[in-house]
């Protein structure tokens, strides 16, 4: 557990999150999220959570398999993954994004 924890403070300070005004780390549904990044891979389910990226936290959360998810926001380009939530099991790796909110359960 504290091993996870490590990864995301190291992740959210080689990401520059918790310096940038459009990044930032915060908690969701006991999940530790951070604005502007983006899982890539390990997609375990996709799903649209319209409600936001809460509810995809919530997904995760609820689902023993989850390890971390990745939220589309409604701004993304690309508006077939609007509102795209995917529950993600280990092997993803990081991208900094804009359009994305991503969490990991600590």
């Amino acid at each position: 557990m504290k091993f996870r924890l490590m990864i995301m403070l190291v992740m959210g300070i080689a990401l520059g999150c918790a310096s940038t005004q459009s990044g930032g780390v915060e908690q969701s549904s006991g999940l530790v999220t951070l604005k502007a990044v983006d899982f890539m891979g390990g997609d375990l389910k996709h799903l649209k959570t319209p409600a936001g990226a809460d509810a995809c936290a919530k997904a995760c959360s609820d689902n023993d398999g989850c390890f971390a998810f990745t939220y589309a926001q409604g701004t993304h380009a690309i508006a077939k993954k609007h509102h795209s939530c995917w529950l993600k099991k280990k092997g993803f790796r990081y991208n900094r994004s804009p359009h994305y909110i991503s969490g990991i359960k600590p």
